[in-house]
């Protein structure tokens, strides 16, 4: 979105700014300032006092596409999908691993289950429309994510947000927690399978699609 282009289109585009809140307002305390080619100079001012009245860290950022937030986060999440559509690790793992090594508040998919996957598809659509980097392409799974109605919070389901119960999760732990829950014989095929850590995560996987499949059966029976 270019800040001059909207600008230009206001009638006064001396007092036309962009401030790019980051989501969540409430918990990420920071607003990137983006003036036009126009913007006064007092205008500036006003929206930078604004910002730290109310709580938040401005900075400065030019009026180029992304800013700077969206410029590294619209790629860096399409690589976190695709480490997923790969079969790498789970979007749990992955939100783990990026918030435990990187001090992130969020992981990649709380984030995007927060957003919706509409809002990140358009995203990338505007992104790689305007820059043509192979990384902002849109990942396969997110469209296929959206025609299944998995928009996050929007719909309740998601990357982490699950209507399953929490320990029926696709992830190597849990698949092991719903095994146990369902008996011995279900203990001893994750035993088998973690002796084997080329099939493991295969294996773990299947365990926990029966398990769902059981599950919903016994909750029908009673």
């Amino acid at each position: 979105i270019s800040i001059t282009e909207i600008a230009g289109g206001s009638g006064r585009d001396d007092r036309f700014i962009g401030l790019h809140f980051c989501l969540p307002a409430q918990l990420m305390k920071l607003v990137e300032v983006s003036r036009g080619i126009n913007t006064s100079d007092e205008c500036f001012e006003r929206a930078w006092a604004f910002c730290e009245q109310v709580g938040q860290r401005p900075v400065h950022t030019q009026d180029t596409p992304g800013f700077v937030l969206n410029y590294f986060l619209i790629p860096f999440n399409n690589d976190a999908i695709r480490l997923v559509e790969q079969g790498v690790a789970s979007p749990a793992d992955i939100d783990v691993a990026i918030k435990a090594a990187l001090g992130y508040a969020m992981g990649p998919f709380e984030l995007l289950d927060l957003v919706g996957m509409d809002t990140q598809l358009l995203l990338c659509e505007a992104m790689h429309g305007l820059t043509h980097e192979k990384r902002a392409a849109c990942p396969p799974l997110v469209k296929r994510m959206i025609a299944a109605g998995r928009l996050g919070k929007k719909t309740g389901i998601g990357f982490q947000i699950e209507r399953w119960p929490r320990f029926l999760q696709s992830t190597t732990a849990d698949a092991r927690t719903a095994a146990l829950r369902l008996g011995p014989a279900w203990s001893g095929i994750w035993t088998i399978a973690s002796r084997f850590r080329s099939a493991a995560r295969m294996t773990a996987l299947t365990c926990s699609r029966f398990a769902r499949i059981a599950i919903q059966r016994r909750r029908a029976a009673t």
